[in-house]
C-alpha cells in the first residue's frame, strides 16, 4: 500500500480548502494514468492510499505526482515526481 499525502497551499502560506487534487503516473508518450483523486480538507491537506500495481504493461516503474488542474481563482499546481519500482 502507499500513501500519498501533501498540503495545497498558496505561496504566501494561505491554504487552498476543498479542491480536487489528482494522483497521476507520468506517461511519456501518452496521457497520464490517474491513479486516484481525493478532496483537500479546511486546512488544505490531502491523503489517500492506493494499493500499488502496475499501470502499463511495458514499465514496472510507476512516476507519481500530485496535481491540482486549476481553477478561477488559483493557478495550476503540480508536486514534484516520485518515482515508484515494483518487483
Amino acid at each position: 500500500m502507499v500513501q500519498f499525502s501533501g498540503r495545497l497551499a498558496t505561496e504566501d502560506g494561505n491554504v487552498v480548502a476543498n479542491v480536487l487534487i489528482y494522483i497521476k503516473d507520468e506517461d511519456t508518450f501518452a496521457v497520464d494514468d490517474i491513479i486516484g483523486t481525493v478532496y483537500t480538507d479546511s486546512q488544505g491537506r490531502y491523503s489517500l492510499t492506493w494499493k500499488a500495481e502496475p499501470m502499463d504493461d511495458f514499465d514496472k516503474t510507476i512516476e507519481v505526482y500530485a496535481v491540482f488542474e486549476g481553477s478561477s481563482s488559483y493557478e495550476k499546481a503540480r508536486s514534484i515526481q516520485i518515482d515508484i519500482e515494483l518487483k
